[in-house]
């Protein structure tokens, strides 16, 4: 059900931006802010319920139905953090560097239950601990998805007509089947990783402990 929420979602944002109802003046429009409105806005927006189709992954995987809360209590609760995590990574890890950071952050923030500046942390060191090999395809993956969403772009600047606007919904609503594929890994791989690590002393910890075992540190809030 997530999924299809999400994929309503991608679609009718793609056509707001795209049929120039939230863009003030189309003489002044660059590709750099054509990237950004049909990109990286997209992904902003859509953050949050990857988010909750991510704890929904976890929520199944584990059998945590009966004591879990309802996935729309998970998004009000997590919408601060899942918002400020995507904030941090989603330009360094998705625009300039293609990198798993931004989904790690979001699984993190899902999976391991953390807020405030934990996920990202977390994510960080699950990154640069060898997790690069464990997800080695998802730069690539996620390389499909910018490229999509340039053609669409480029469609529109040429063409700058109905089909052209049409390309361009179609090239950058088609790859959020591929970042829900993503997500999807990302979280399979923390699950069956089975523990989540301490942004503070670097100890592992079962998915839903509340304290660290070494140093105490509160993982929920």
């Amino acid at each position: 059900m997530v999924a299809l929420v999400i994929g309503v979602v991608s679609i009718v944002f793609q056509i707001l931006v795209w049929s120039g109802s939230i863009i003030p003046s189309w003489d002044i429009i660059t590709p750099i802010w054509l990237f950004f409105l049909g990109h990286i806005l997209f992904l902003l927006v859509v953050s949050p319920l990857l988010g909750t189709y991510s704890y929904l992954i976890k929520v199944e995987a584990l059998n945590l139905a009966e004591r879990s809360e309802p996935p729309l209590k998970f998004l009000v609760r997590k919408l601060p953090t899942l918002m400020f995590t995507a904030i941090t990574w989603i330009i360094p890890s998705v625009a300039i560097a293609p990198s798993p950071l931004f989904y790690l952050s979001i699984a993190s923030a899902s999976i391991s239950d953390y807020d405030g500046l934990n996920p990202i942390i977390e994510s960080y060191n699950r990154y640069m601990e060898d997790w690069k090999r464990k997800l080695r395809n998802i730069p690539r993956d996620h390389l499909t998805v910018v490229v999509s969403s340039l053609i669409g772009i480029v469609a529109f600047v040429i063409m700058n007509n109905p089909i052209g606007r049409l390309i361009a919904i179609v090239s950058c609503t088609v790859p959020i089947i591929i970042i829900l594929s993503i997500v999807r890994e990302v979280s399979e791989v923390w699950i069956n990783w089975g523990l989540k690590l301490c942004p503070m002393c670097k100890t592992w910890n079962p998915l839903e402990a509340v304290y660290c075992r070494n140093c105490g540190l509160r993982f929920k809030y």
